[in-house]
């Protein structure tokens, strides 16, 4: 009698097992899945934005951050990696030519290139991306980048005595991020990772990052670049998304950021903030890594702090920055402000 009881319990439980009904997987909200359309259709600025909303009201939300994720992979492989280490004779109408103190002139895919390689770094900064190039900027930018070819030398005055010096070149030297060694995009991205001893500031991430400057002019040669970043930042701008002033700037920003584009010095822009007082600490698992504070420099778009970070940053890790005693100005008062976010870095392979 007792085996027939035990026996039929255990038939009994396994019965209930197997015709358990399997868990539904619950279906996303209407408007996560209009955010995902907008990831796989590519159409990256929007699905930033709607993301950017979203995190505001669930900033944990498993759903949002696998979204953000896969966004991050697309964009990177649609946006990044076809504009980078291309051959750039496919970039010229007119072949720069030194003997013939001839600057050349950029085609329509050499400024399509850099273009949507700053509109990438503006976008997964957090900030609106569109931009535009202006062509007398353009102008200015080619006849400055030609003169630091010919010279090999950098230098935002040339003097006049400079081979193959004009009017249009000074004044794209004077108001542009310069480049020497490489071009395009390959020198768009070497002014974002902005190392070397004399850019502790970040002056050249900082004013391609500006939210207020969506102008820009740009000219390039095989060895050289000018991107005008200073005298655009009021024409056209009534036709741009205004950025907030309470929202920071970081490179690396928050959540997902591929890994290649993290470099040894990280930034933090705040309008209306003095970063004189301020420290910075990240934590991996709970214990401090090794960062250093640059000096604090102001006039390069908006205010910021930067450091450079010492230990090795690796994909399999979430680290969280606090930036402390920052001062804020608002309304008619300077107010210390703390802020916290989390860089999670991905590893993204070419699949084609």
């Amino acid at each position: 009698m007792l085996k027939f009881v035990l026996i039929g319990s255990i038939l009994l439980f396994s019965f209930r097992l197997i015709n358990q009904p399997k868990p539904i997987k619950k279906p996303l909200p209407k408007e996560y899945q209009i955010i995902q359309n907008y990831i796989k259709s590519n159409q990256f600025r929007i699905a930033y934005q709607l993301l950017s909303e979203n995190f505001k009201l669930q900033p944990n939300d498993t759903s949002l951050l696998r979204m953000h994720k896969q966004l991050v992979i697309n964009d990177y492989l649609n946006s990044y990696l076809p504009h980078v280490e291309n051959d750039y004779q496919t970039y010229f109408l007119k072949q720069p030519l030194k003997e013939k103190c001839m600057s050349g002139e950029v085609n329509t895919k050499g400024h399509h290139d850099v273009k949507e390689l700053i509109q990438y770094c503006r976008r997964i900064s957090g900030i609106y991306d569109s931009i535009v190039f202006d062509e007398t900027l353009n102008k200015k930018c080619q006849a400055a980048a030609f003169v630091m070819f010919v010279n090999n030398k950098l230098n935002h005055s040339p003097p006049k005595s400079w081979r193959c010096n004009n009017a249009d070149a000074i004044d794209g030297a004077n108001n542009s991020n310069l480049s020497l060694g490489h071009a395009f995009g390959d020198a768009l991205i070497g002014q974002i990772e902005d190392d070397g001893a004399n850019n502790t500031e970040c002056g050249h991430r900082r004013w391609i990052l500006n939210p207020r400057n969506q102008v820009f002019g740009h000219g390039s040669t095989s060895n050289s670049m000018a991107l005008n970043v200073l005298n655009s930042q009021i024409k056209f701008a009534e036709k741009f998304a205004k950025h907030q002033d309470s929202v920071p700037i970081c490179w690396p920003s928050k959540n997902y950021f591929p890994i290649d584009l993290i470099f040894e010095r990280w930034s933090f822009s705040l309008a209306n903030a003095d970063f004189t007082d301020a420290q910075v600490v990240i934590k991996n698992q709970g214990k401090n890594i090794n960062c250093i504070k640059e000096p604090v420099a102001k006039g390069y778009g908006l205010n910021t702090l930067v450091w450079k970070v010492k230990d090795q940053i690796n994909t399999e890790n979430t680290y969280e920055v606090i930036v402390f005693n920052v001062k804020v100005f608002g309304g008619n008062q300077w107010v210390k402000k703390s802020f916290k976010y989390r860089v999670m870095p991905i590893k993204i392979n070419n699949l084609d």
